[in-house]
């Protein structure tokens, strides 16, 4: 059964509000979001208004809450505010305490969120230096391997990771949208490893700022759209040990979430590749309209990916969201 209007509008509106919590939002991250619910919008439905009752004060904590009737859609309403307080890092203690207060609202205990905020605080503190995880029967060719040269193995470490990004979107379970930053921030880690440039955590997520991919923006997109399809649940109890073979397939026609993470991960390592081989010298505006020219040229790919990204999906199961971003 479809979730009513109503709920999909307050959990969008709590993603919205969780973004606010740290109290940091720079310009950039604000039209990042804001380009992002946009995108949403082209769907049919306007999101991008929920975003101005935020800001009027029309939309608060408790309006969202008394809209939410299931106890699946309240215990799905924290995991995506956690996911996104968690999305860049460490959690500040306006975080926390917008957390524990909504945690109050919802009427869920501890039992119900302390396994949320740990596997949420897994991906967002996550750190790139882990070695390559590549999709489907190409596992291991992210890795440089003897004498292949450093564009050609970044080249088949985009493509592994952009199938896997793509086959996380298809998974319904809510943490597996938030494992998809990680995954990117261990790309471009490994792309610049590659061409001998070691980065930290923080030079890669204003890196995927500047270009456009903002790890709360992407993450309030994911959930949104999944939303709104009707292709996203609660990962409390399915989390662990529970297989998800053929529920890809039935959210698999809808084609648009999964397509757009495909170009956007590929786009980015195509970015980084060039940007890190050629001494980091582009400009912010250079390495945006890359991404741009990128991110068109991975339209024309998707499809032949496709079914990998299907394959791969169908043999992933939640209890593996974790070990991936480790």
């Amino acid at each position: 059964m479809p979730m009513p209007l109503s709920e999909t509008n307050a959990l969008i509106s709590l993603c919205l509000l969780a973004a606010q919590a740290d109290g940091l939002a720079t310009s950039r991250e604000t039209d990042a979001i804001t380009k992002a619910l946009k995108r949403v919008d082209a769907e049919g439905t306007d999101v991008s208004s929920l975003q101005r009752s935020i800001a009027s004060g029309e939309i608060t904590v408790k309006h969202c809450v008394s809209a939410l009737i299931s106890s699946d859609s309240r215990q799905l309403a924290y995991e995506l505010a956690s996911g996104i307080c968690a999305a860049d890092g460490e959690l500040l203690n306006t975080e926390s305490t917008f957390l524990a207060n909504l945690s109050k609202e919802l009427s869920l205990n501890a039992a119900a969120t302390s396994p949320v905020n740990q596997t949420a605080q897994t991906f967002g503190s996550s750190h790139p230096e882990i070695p390559a995880v590549a999709a489907g029967a190409a596992a291991g060719a992210a890795a440089t391997t003897a004498g292949a040269s450093a564009s050609a193995a970044s080249d088949s470490s985009i493509q592994n990771y952009s199938i896997l990004c793509a086959a996380l979107e298809l998974l319904p379970q809510s943490m597996a949208t938030a494992a998809i930053i990680p995954l990117q921030m261990k790309m471009v880690y490994e792309i610049g490893k590659r061409h001998g440039v070691e980065l930290d955590k923080g030079h890669i997520k204003d890196f995927l700022l500047t270009v456009g991919v903002g790890a709360t923006s992407q993450l309030i997109e994911g959930y949104a759209r999944k939303l709104l399809t009707g292709a996203i649940k609660s990962a409390a109890g399915s989390l662990f040990g529970s297989t998800v073979a053929g529920i890809a397939g039935t959210v698999v026609n809808k084609a648009t979430g999964p397509a757009l993470t495909f170009g956007t991960t590929y786009a980015l390592g195509q970015v980084a590749k060039q940007y890190y081989a050629g001494g980091r010298k582009l400009s912010a505006i250079d390495l945006q309209s890359l991404f741009r020219s990128e991110t068109s040229k991975a339209e024309s790919l998707y499809e032949r990916f496709a079914p990998q990204i299907r394959e791969q999906a169908s043999k992933l199961n939640p209890a593996q969201l974790l070990t991936l971003v480790r």
